[in-house]
């Protein structure tokens, strides 16, 4: 149960983390001089939101895991970083970094 409350908190800080890197997105691109006519504007959508998908998984799931280690859980992020669900490359980045982190802190 334990473990389940912690994946949720990983979630929810990468939703976090997704919804700041698409709302400074698009705000980015109000502040640009592009002529959007000359480019697709599907493709560009669809790159953004994949950038600010993984920029947010990545920075929700270090965010996450440094306020366990911060607040005394780093053992916690050892064991989070075993599921298997967690197996992207961005991912497996940010779960070495944490795992090197966590060992420092214990």
């Amino acid at each position: 149960m334990k473990t389940l409350k912690i994946h949720k908190q990983f979630q929810d800080f990468s939703v976090i983390g997704r919804l700041i890197g698409l709302t400074m997105f698009f705000a980015a691109s109000n502040q640009l001089d592009i002529e959007w006519g000359l480019i697709n504007s599907a493709w560009i959508l669809t790159t953004g939101m994949l950038i600010s998908a993984i920029t947010g998984d990545v920075l929700g799931l270090l965010f996450g895991g440094l306020y366990l280690c911060r607040t005394g859980k780093a053992g916690e992020v050892d064991r989070w970083s075993r599921f298997k669900v967690y197996r992207m490359p961005w991912r497996i980045w940010a779960q070495s970094y944490l795992r090197s982190y966590s060992s420092r802190r214990r």
